[in-house]
């Protein structure tokens, strides 16, 4: 997730002229569950890239690819960071050519992302480059690429809040969140519009002969919706197990979303599968108390149940056992539709 840590790192530097100490940033960054050698690491890669950079050194300096994070220095926002949150992040090829450095937690995305990511890149040279000519801007902005990478992004910001409602009220988080917030509205929005605008024009006629060019922001699932709706058992509304009204809920969502392709499941995850599928209108289960079941003994001693704790860096995601059809029938008295 270091990508929206970059973001978050570059939108804390608010003084420029006399920067920000490498204990402050490691103290802001931890309140967003960031392990400390992540956060080191981060800083340095963006001191290498030139996004922000460290005052004791000249901002010419070409030691860079050197540069070794000693506690004590100052930092502060580059004039490449300045472009790049004014108007670079903004523009459609900036996530087309961003996307081998966005770390994918899905299969189904990292794929359909990578074989766009390759037709796109096709059409500018030699197979495996990435090289961007100034008549491939065209191909890129008329392509699925970018959509796709706006597309996962906006749905992965609500894994990177700060770790705790209360972080908020500090004058830092709050102001970095709020500008991070309207940026993330702005990409919806973007993303939305370019949904929206569907041109016909011959240029794009190459791109309707080719298959990885029409990929869906969706997971290519076995099930359609009303399909979907037909695997839920009807006693799970009012079906108890263990004396937990959620571990029947929580395992029916994770097989819903196993049916839409996907591998593992985060709570947020879990939470929207519930309410959108399962939960008549109206009675929508609270996210804070899924998560409390998640986190309860009864649920994590289940079988069918397997917790990944290295697919996120502060959260854990949730799995299927290879044997969860045969805990499906203890559970609900019936086998399992798929």
């Amino acid at each position: 997730e270091l990508y929206y840590f970059k973001g978050q790192l570059q939108l804390e530097y608010s003084e420029r002229n006399h920067g920000v100490t490498i204990n402050r940033l490691i103290s802001f960054a931890q309140h967003y569950g960031y392990r400390d050698k992540w956060i080191e690491a981060t800083i340095k890669e963006a001191v290498k890239e030139r996004l922000i950079e460290c005052l004791e050194l000249p901002s010419d300096s070409e030691d860079l690819d050197t540069f070794e994070l000693s506690r004590g220095k100052n930092f502060r926002i580059s004039p490449m960071g300045v472009a790049v949150l004014g108007y670079i992040i903004k523009e459609d090829v900036y996530f087309a050519v961003s996307a081998p450095s966005i770390p994918f937690h899905e299969a189904i995305e990292y794929e359909a992302a990578k074989r766009s990511f390759n037709s796109v890149f096709s059409f500018m040279g030699e197979k495996g480059t990435a090289q961007v000519f100034i008549d491939g801007v065209d191909i890129i902005q008329k392509s699925t690429l970018p959509k796709q990478i706006k597309h996962y992004l906006s749905t992965r910001y609500a894994m990177e809040k700060p770790s705790n409602q209360a972080f908020y009220s500090i004058p830092d988080i709050e102001r970095v969140e709020s500008k991070l917030a309207a940026f993330i509205s702005a990409v919806k929005k973007s993303s939305s519009d370019n949904t929206q605008r569907k041109s016909k024009s011959p240029e794009q006629m190459v791109f309707s002969l080719n298959d990885e060019f029409l990929i869906e922001n969706s997971p290519d699932g076995q099930y359609s919706r009303d399909e979907i709706l037909t695997l839920i058992p009807e006693k799970v509304l009012t079906l108890k197990y263990e004396n937990s009204e959620y571990i029947p809920l929580i395992f029916c969502a994770i097989v819903i979303r196993f049916s839409q392709g996907f591998e593992h499941s985060s709570g947020i995850e879990i939470t929207k599968t519930i309410n959108e599928y399962i939960m008549p209108e109206g009675e929508e289960k609270e996210s804070t108390n899924v998560s409390r079941a998640l986190r309860s003994g009864k649920v994590e001693r289940q079988p069918w149940l397997i917790i990944r704790r290295d697919i996120h860096i502060k959260y854990k995601n949730f799995s299927l056992a290879d044997d969860w059809r045969e805990y499906w029938i203890t559970v609900f008295g019936d086998e399992p539709l798929i």
